[in-house]
């Protein structure tokens, strides 16, 4: 008999049993799991404090580690998922990639595996503040400096991912972490692709031609089509995050499904920032290169892009009228004969001859500053 709790499925809007996994009618998974591990030890490991949050896939958990008491971050694999190899085998995938990243800008991983009862895990340490999407949605958009520094972290954090051949393709600001003094955090490496040749590649495909992987809104070109991703993807990734966060809006918020979408990046151009917002010249040409709908027109790699928001952040140089040294007396052309004077030294005794009259001495004068004046106009015609 159907339990009457209230919950009902989002699409066919069918009553829904609170332990029901899926709606009977039409299929579509649940979003409300009923959740009994609250305070349970997993793995002999961890205690389960509470849940921080659950996707499609998994959950993760706020965690006491025992063995040391630290507070950390548990995500684990769905239990109904643990028979789904492609599943299984992209959970094992990022706990393999999260394991190999250092950067101070990714979140960082103690511990990965399986436990008894074959529930996958990765044991992360517990962050503390909001996502940029939670941000976002609490006061809109961001000064540009401001998203522009969140963006240049997280170019530090791709750079060593790209370097190890690892394209994170799900890169959004749900996936952007905001700790104390906006210490940003990059999460999620679910979907991340191991590109082949690099030393993670075990050679397993979990993905094929013609099937999108990320999230649509923020999907490069190339990736909204099926085909490969590649590091440039994660770059117009971070151009849509960086348009909307200072926008208030996506490139193309009209288009709200997926063919939308693809006629919008094949027939559209982006308006440019400062058509929305007041914003410098530089900010357009950062942003719209990233969005490039050809992947060889975008930023060749994280590091470039990162060097173009350091130029774009760099505080402008001081401006101002031309600097003009004052003249040295040396420089004129004309010396001016100056008047001599028998002055007499103080205590001795000398004749003391009467000064010129008045009008001598200003005759005098004048000359004297006629003079000057004709050798400062001659210095000034020959400099």
């Amino acid at each position: 008999m159907l339990a009457h709790t209230g919950l009902r499925c989002t699409a066919c809007k069918r009553g829904l049993d609170e332990r029901a996994l899926f709606c009977g009618l039409c299929g579509r998974r649940t979003r409300i799991r009923h959740d009994s591990q609250l305070g349970t030890v997993v793995g002999d490991a961890y205690r389960i404090e509470e849940k921080l949050a659950e996707g499609g896939f998994g959950a993760v958990y706020r965690v006491t580690h025992l063995a040391s008491g630290l507070p950390l971050a548990l995500k684990v694999l769905h239990a109904d998922f643990a028979s789904d190899e492609t599943i299984a085998a992209r959970f094992r995938r990022e706990s393999r990639a999260l394991a190999n990243l250092r950067d101070r800008h990714t979140v960082s991983t103690f511990e990965r595996g399986e436990f008894r009862d074959g529930t996958l895990f990765i044991a992360m340490e517990l962050l503390h503040g909001e996502t940029l999407q939670d941000r976002f949605r609490a006061g809109g958009p961001l000064p540009w400096r401001q998203v522009f520094a969140i963006l240049r972290a997280a170019c530090s954090s791709l750079g060593e991912a790209h370097a190890r051949g690892i394209v994170h393709r799900d890169l959004k600001p749900a996936n952007i972490h905001l700790g104390e003094d906006d210490f940003v955090k990059l999460l999620d490496f679910g979907v991340a692709k191991v590109l082949p040749g690099s030393d993670l590649d075990d050679a397993s495909e979990l993905t094929f031609t013609g099937q999108a992987v990320g999230t649509l809104e923020y999907m490069a070109p190339e990736q909204l089509l099926g085909a490969s991703c590649t590091p440039r993807s994660d770059i117009y990734a971070l151009g849509v995050v960086g348009y909307e966060m200072i926008c208030g809006r996506r490139p193309f918020p009209e288009a709200v499904n997926p063919a939308a979408l693809v006629t919008a990046l094949l027939t559209q151009l982006p308006p440019e920032p400062s058509s929305l917002v007041r914003v410098p010249e530089a900010v357009d040409e950062l942003l719209l290169r990233c969005l490039e709908r050809d992947p060889a027109h975008r930023f060749a790699t994280v590091v470039d892009l990162a060097a173009s928001i350091d130029r774009a952040l760099a505080p402008p140089r001081a401006t101002g009228p031309p600097r003009v040294s004052a003249p040295r007396i040396a420089q004129f052309h004309h010396a001016v004969a100056m008047p001599e004077f028998d002055v007499p030294v103080r205590g001795s005794q000398v004749d003391v001859q009467p000064l010129p009259r008045t009008p001598g001495i200003l005759a005098y004068l004048l000359a004297g500053l006629a003079g000057t004046v004709a050798a400062a106009v001659a210095w000034t015609l020959t400099a």
